[in-house]
């Protein structure tokens, strides 16, 4: 796998999806249906950007270029969830002790927070784990509370559950956090120029980068 490319620009527009890989049986006879989830969980993105005149809209241009389709990664996010909702606080959190691959609660330490009623992150904020063409993006489900102030102790439920295994003290990242994601199949991006040296706003959908 290269370095992740950087996303150019800003989307207008973004479109998130989470995806699990869960089978369902239902009985032809009495309509009863038996869920079974599997381990496959991603995000999917679908981005639309701005219409730009021609020396604006170059980068993107080179961007789809260098992704090559689905080959070669780059890192993005929600452009309008980049930070948490209620805590400005700036500190370098950490994990808690080692935490396997597959396990949707991770522990952490060093929070502190201005957030009116203590949390340390409220659920639907992001948070990062790993770094480079390791960034997994994963949601908070429930709000964070800080369970030794002396510590900055606190147990996160996330989605998706962890990609790989990490060691004790790796760096949680909950400002601006991102995730690697690739073109979907097919996907290669296109631009279309029009009168007055505009061109429309490309538009592309990827899929979260899982070797």
């Amino acid at each position: 796998m290269t370095d992740p490319i950087a996303l150019p620009t800003v989307p207008m527009e973004i479109t998130v999806t989470p995806v699990n890989s869960v089978g369902l049986a239902i009985s032809n006879f009495t309509f009863q249906g038996q869920a079974q989830a599997n381990q496959g969980e991603r995000w999917d993105i679908a981005m639309t950007f701005a219409p730009e005149r021609r020396a604006d809209v170059t980068a993107m241009q080179v961007f789809l270029l260098q992704c090559r389709g689905p080959l070669n990664p780059f890192l993005a996010n929600d452009p309008l969830a980049r930070f948490p909702q209620n805590n400005t606080d700036v500190v370098t959190v950490q994990l808690a002790g080692a935490h396997a691959a597959r396990i949707r609660t991770i522990s952490t330490i060093n929070w502190t927070t201005d957030d009116p009623d203590g949390f340390a992150l409220r659920k639907g904020d992001y948070i990062q784990l790993g770094s480079g063409s390791a960034s997994r993006l994963h949601m908070v489900l429930n709000d964070v509370e800080i369970t030794d102030e002396m510590t900055g102790a606190a147990d996160i439920d996330i989605w998706p559950a962890t990609r790989a295994a990490y060691v004790d003290g790796a760096t949680v990242v909950y400002r601006d956090p991102k995730g690697v994601f690739r073109l979907k199949p097919g996907e290669t991006g296109q631009w279309r120029g029009n009168p007055g040296d505009y061109y429309d706003g490309i538009t592309f959908g990827a899929m979260e980068y899982i070797t």
